[in-house]
């Protein structure tokens, strides 16, 4: 597969920012549609925490393991101030707190950036790793169609965290659906070890010949 890199750069204008969450959901269930809000890893950068908010339902705070995906622990949060309560007790239970976190989607040390496109068909979504002028991939996330209305999801790249030592990502992907009847919004947490020998690099376009 071919790299390419103008497209890729395209791209990073348009991931380092959250997204609208302005969508209706229809006749949906409550649980599925929702917007996620990093809170944060702890020390170690072996769990992360994020907020859910989700239509018609009071907010949660979730703790998963960046390794498995498994969840540890969960908060309900329908107040500011038992809000307060669960990030305190986040911190003192787990150390789990932003300062842990280095945001954006270029690495601790400088050297990679994150970004994200669909691969040709809209099936998946690639994260794609920018190291100077060549492009890789690191990961792929399905795309799957919403079992009512059969419609594949437009997904873009929405929020990057990493640990302070560049070993392990949290991912947020935007997915919209958009049919005649409903759309809206899902955000998807999606946690990766980083590892540089897994990257598979793209090989550079070869220059068209003059004629």
């Amino acid at each position: 597969m071919r790299a390419h890199l103008g497209f890729a750069l395209a791209l990073l204008l348009s991931i380092s920012g959250p997204l609208s969450s302005s969508a209706s959901a229809g006749q949906l269930s409550p649980d599925y549609v929702r917007h996620l809000t990093a809170v944060g890893f702890d020390p170690a950068g072996d769990l992360f925490a994020v907020r859910i908010d989700v239509t018609s339902a009071v907010p949660v705070i979730v703790v998963r393991e960046i390794a498995t995906g498994a969840r540890v622990a969960e908060f309900s949060v329908p107040s500011k101030q038992r809000e307060e309560r669960a990030l305190a007790r986040l911190k003192k239970k787990y150390g789990i707190d932003l300062a842990n976190v280095h945001q954006g989607p270029v690495s601790p040390d400088g050297k990679y950036t994150l970004m994200g496109a669909p691969n040709r068909g809209g099936k998946e979504y690639r994260i794609l790793v920018m190291e100077g002028a060549r492009v890789g991939e690191l990961h792929r996330v399905p795309l799957k169609r919403d079992e009512k209305t059969k419609v594949r999801p437009t997904a873009m790249l929405k929020e990057v965290l990493w640990s302070k030592d560049g070993s392990r990502l949290l991912v947020i992907i935007n997915e919209k659906f958009v049919s005649e009847r409903e759309s809206y919004e899902v955000d998807r947490p999606t946690p990766l070890r980083f590892k540089r020998w897994k990257i598979k690099w793209y090989r550079p376009e070869s220059p068209q010949k003059k004629p």
